[in-house]
C-alpha cells in the first residue's frame, strides 16, 4: 500500500487540471551560459515543456503593488511535474510570444509548491 494521499497533493492535481485546462502548452527557457578569457559570453539555454494559463492582465494588482513598470502579462505554471522552479530572467515563449520574467510567486501548502505566478514583460516574437 502506498503512502497516504495528503491536501498537497489533492493541490497539485487540482492545478495541474485546472491550468491544462485553461492554459496552453509553453517553453519556460532558462538562460545559461560561459564567459571565456576575453569576457565573451556563450549562451546555452536549456528549454523545459510546460503548459501555461494566460497571459492574464492584471494591471491593478501591478499598479496596486507598484510593481516594476515591465511587466505586462502574468502567467500560472502548475509546480507538479515542473523540472526547474522559474526564477526572474528566465524566458516563456507562449502561442510565438516570448516574454521574460520579471517576478515569480509560489504558491504552497503544507511546505510545498502547488503553482507559480510569473509576472513577465513581453519582448517580441519568435
Amino acid at each position: 500500500m502506498g503512502d497516504p494521499v495528503t491536501l498537497l497533493d489533492e493541490f497539485r492535481d487540482l492545478a495541474v487540471d485546472l491550468i491544462a485546462e485553461f492554459g496552453s502548452p509553453a517553453t519556460l527557457t532558462v538562460p545559461a551560459g560561459v564567459v571565456d578569457a576575453a569576457g565573451v559570453v556563450t549562451e546555452t539555454p536549456v528549454d523545459y515543456d510546460v503548459t501555461a494559463a494566460g497571459p492574464v492582465d492584471e494591471a491593478r494588482r501591478w499598479q496596486a503593488l507598484a510593481t516594476d513598470v515591465r511587466v505586462t502579462a502574468t502567467f500560472y505554471v502548475a509546480a507538479l511535474g515542473i523540472a526547474v522552479v522559474p526564477a526572474p530572467g528566465h524566458r516563456v515563449t507562449y502561442q510565438g510570444r516570448r516574454f521574460i520574467v520579471a517576478a515569480v510567486a509560489a504558491y504552497g501548502l503544507q511546505g510545498g509548491n502547488v503553482a507559480f505566478r510569473l509576472d513577465c514583460g513581453e519582448v517580441g516574437s519568435g
